[in-house]
């Protein structure tokens, strides 16, 4: 438990201690500083984004291409992860792609299939509803739990 002195016991000592020297007080300033300045950035990119992905469902942007890449390097970064889940930690990957053929977002079906697609080449199971999914995963359960009790 930590004691606090009274106020008639301080001496002018204790009293220079809670005073913050000169670095303390400007490293306080400049944390406080550099953070509304990452958030008004944060928030002005968000912005500008924002307003540039609001064209047309069908007309092209400048940042359409920019997109694509960066489509093209998740879909490579969610495939290499499961890769690695499955490969070198041993885990069982299951994997649910949902391709909604009543969806109006043309973009979304597109890319749901891109994905499902990206992971069956590389001999990974995609099942359409995470039902599906669950499913498969007990029958490999209960085919494993024949072995160990038999």
């Amino acid at each position: 438990m930590v004691m606090v002195k009274d106020l008639t016991e301080l001496t002018l000592r204790d009293l220079w201690r809670e005073v913050k020297d000169e670095e303390d007080w400007w490293g306080e300033i400049n944390e406080r500083t550099l953070n509304m300045v990452k958030l008004t950035l944060e928030g002005s990119l968000e912005e500008e984004l924002l307003e540039e992905l609001q064209v047309s469902r069908y007309q092209r942007s400048r940042t359409h291409s920019i997109l694509k890449v960066v489509e093209e390097e998740l879909i490579d970064v969610m495939v290499n992860g499961c890769e690695y889940a499955r490969d070198e930690i041993r885990k069982p990957v299951f994997i649910c792609v949902s391709l909604d053929p009543y969806s109006e977002d043309e973009e979304d079906r597109r890319y749901s299939l891109k994905v499902k697609k990206a992971l069956e080449s590389r001999q990974f199971p995609v099942y359409s509803s995470l039902d599906a999914s669950i499913k498969a995963l007990s029958n490999i359960y209960k085919y494993s739990m024949r072995f160990r009790l038999g």
